[in-house]
């Protein structure tokens, strides 16, 4: 499994205008929304910040223009702390400033992408790790600390070791907002395209939503039962991972931040400290170690039902392939390659069978020897591939003569059988007789124009209680056909010596 910003993903957005709008509309909604709900005091700084991670997307979505919304979102965002109680804290030039850094910051993580996740995308548990170090949190690092130079190049950070130290921790603590931002949204745009690509079953839709539930129900005890509902998030994350994999996991993950990171802002939950840096630091941290783990495993659980998937394919295929291969070789083992027909072998096992269903239903069998007249001549004097065509269309005439339940094999060279089932010998008298008219009107022409018509003479014989197999048919019909032949040839003859041997042949 691969989860992956795909090539036609990347700057495939058709309207784009459309969709730069949607981009500014999300920044700016996302960043108010962080700020009123998900931020602590002093300050207001988010736990998790949201818009760094859309200006990432948009930007490696939607390509270079994407940084305009971006960069007015973020100075929309920033406009309410131009003033404040009439007294100027921070110039109109400097917030620009800020917003072009911020912009800068996903333009940043966009071309680290493109260095390190462009043509495999994080397709396995190791790649979560490298792309939290290299992408998100990289270009976190490297452009919040250019905020603060910034300040402090501005005179609006004084050099005072108090204030340092605070905008220290705020920078930290705003550098992992970002970071965060950046991991959740990309593990959500993910998730969808992996729903998309791959939809759950009702049995999984079920089993997440049931799991959600329980979430929702431990964040709620947490309230009262702080240090339970920590144990109690870890079985119910492991059966997300196995049931629902990376976008389940995912979306638990980003559900259970929040709704932590909104309890402590009101004072409730595992992560209340008398700091709200205390707090802040906490609970990234809980949400860096649970997103790792979680993303680690589920992309890991993910690629190893992917490959068993493949490998079942494979070997289902494989599996198909090799009965065909058997039944192709069962069919050359049991049939002439010449005419298509029943070999010697092929032919005695099921002429067997029907020779002990005729005697144990009291049903008469006969069986046809028949065998082409002067076909050496034939095949001396045109060849043997016209002998062969001979063969063939002699075959051919036989089977149109014969019904479906009848059994006509080649048993080497110019001799053929045929399997008459609940025939009479006096029907098989018949049958013979018009396969010996059919054949004989037979006419085909040699490379040298010469045309060429040919004769078969045929045995009759018929089995009766007292045959232990078919080989004693066999005898019999070709004592017959041997009658035939050497009574001038292209004639039927019956074994008739069965009546002084004793048999009583059925009529």
């Amino acid at each position: 499994m691969e989860c992956k910003l795909s090539k036609e993903q990347e700057g495939s957005i058709s309207k784009p205008n459309l969709w730069h709008m949607a981009v500014y509309a999300v920044y700016v909604a996302t960043g108010f929304l962080g700020i009123a709900f998900v931020s602590f005091p002093p300050g207001h700084i988010s736990v998790v910040w949201l818009p760094s991670g859309i200006a990432f997307l948009a930007i490696l979505l939607l390509g270079p223009l994407a940084t305009l919304p971006v960069f007015l979102g973020s100075l929309t965002i920033k406009l309410p702390y131009l003033y404040d109680d009439d007294r100027a804290l921070l110039s109109l030039s400097v917030l620009t400033l800020v917003a072009a850094i911020e912009t800068l910051q996903g333009w940043i993580a966009h071309k680290f992408w493109n260095s390190h996740f462009q043509e495999r995308g994080i397709s396995s548990g190791a790649d979560v790790l490298t792309f939290f170090l290299r992408v998100a949190f990289a270009s976190c690092a490297f452009t919040v600390w250019l905020i603060v130079l910034l300040f402090i190049a501005t005179g609006y950070l004084q050099n005072d070791l108090n204030v340092l130290q605070n905008w220290a921790e705020n920078t930290v603590v705003i550098t992992m907002a970002h970071t965060l931002g950046i991991f959740l949204v990309v593990a959500l745009y993910q998730s969808y395209w992996l729903v998309k690509q791959d939809p759950w079953t009702l049995k999984e839709i079920k089993i997440g939503l049931a799991t959600l539930a329980c979430l929702l129900t431990v964040c709620a005890i947490s309230f009262s039962y702080t240090e339970l509902s920590l144990y109690l998030l870890l079985p119910i994350f492991l059966i997300l991972i196995i049931h629902t994999g990376y976008a389940g996991s995912s979306i638990g993950l980003t559900l259970v931040s929040f709704w932590t990171i909104i309890a402590t802002a009101n004072g409730n939950g595992p992560f209340v400290a008398d700091d709200n840096y205390i707090s802040m630091i906490h609970i990234m941290i809980f949400v860096l170690c649970m997103g790792l783990t979680m993303q680690f495993s589920a992309l890991t659980l993910d690629n190893l039902n992917a490959n068993k998937r493949h490998m079942a394919k494979t070997i289902q295929r494989r599996t198909e392939e090799l009965e065909k291969k058997n039944r192709q070789l069962l069919e050359l083992a049991s049939t002439d390659h010449l005419t298509g027909l029943c070999n010697r072998r092929s032919f005695e096992k099921i002429a067997n069978k029907e020779l002990e269903r005729a005697q144990r239903y009291q049903t008469p069998l006969s069986i046809l020897a028949l065998d082409l007249d002067f076909f050496k001549t034939i095949n001396d004097s045109y060849g043997h591939p016209f002998g062969d065509e001979v063969l063939k269309a002699f075959t051919d005439v036989c089977l149109d003569c014969l019904r479906k339940t009848d059994l006509m094999a080649r048993l080497g060279g110019e001799e053929f059988v045929v399997l008459l089932p609940e025939t009479t010998e006096y029907l098989a008298t018949n049958v013979g007789e018009k396969l010996r008219l059919a054949i004989s009107e037979i006419r085909l022409t040699t490379n040298e124009g010469i045309d060429v018509s040919i004769t078969c003479s045929i045995g009759v014989t018929t089995a009766t209680m007292q045959d232990d197999n078919i080989a004693s048919l066999l005898h019999r019909a070709d004592e017959a056909l041997y009658d035939a032949k050497k009574f001038g040839r292209n004639k039927v003859c019956t074994y008739k010596r069965l009546q002084e041997a004793g048999f009583d042949l059925p009529q």
